[in-house]
């Protein structure tokens, strides 16, 4: 499933879990459950080498492309009013408009951009522009108020964490 599409699946009982980059929000904790945090990232940009942008304070009139559904459109919207986001229903589409030159800059967590870059043609074509600029908390979705079942995840996420399992992985 998009991005866009994972949360009504999950709260239409279409898919039982959502483990996919998934940032916790006080909003999203509203239509479903979140698992606690096992992973942080920070949203970042990506832009091609040669690139002006050296950061997010650049972004002012420039196209900025982004993954529909994500927390990454909203961010961006609130760090620089200027910039104008493009949503795209999925990160591959949103990435090749940045190599096509359709957009400015690409923004997402960092280790999707990361990847992004170190798994293309060119990976020297690109860099990561500045510093993050948002926390990005990774949680696992679930149903709205099955608290056993949270309850559960959250136990295995603590014992993957006490046991060492989680630091080696």
């Amino acid at each position: 499933v998009t991005s866009s599409e994972r949360l009504e699946k999950l709260k239409k009982g279409e898919v039982d879990i959502v483990i996919a980059t998934l940032t916790g929000t006080r909003k999203r904790s509203k239509e479903i459950d979140l698992s606690m945090p096992y992973f942080q990232d920070q949203q970042m940009l990506l832009v091609k080498a040669e690139s002006a942008v050296l950061s997010y304070r650049d972004l002012a009139g420039k196209k900025v492309s982004a993954l529909n559904g994500s927390t990454s459109i909203e961010n961006i919207k609130k760090v620089n009013p200027d910039a104008q986001p493009v949503g795209f229903p999925t990160m591959k589409e949103a990435f090749e408009a940045l190599q096509k030159g359709e957009v400015d800059a690409l923004t997402g967590d960092g280790l999707s951009l990361r990847s992004m870059k170190l798994t293309s043609e060119k990976p020297d074509a690109l860099r990561i522009a500045g510093e993050g600029f948002t926390v990005e908390p990774f949680v696992i979705g679930l149903p709205f108020n099955d608290s056993e079942f949270r309850g559960k995840i959250d136990e295995v996420l603590a014992e993957l964490w006490n046991n060492g399992t989680w630091t080696r992985l």
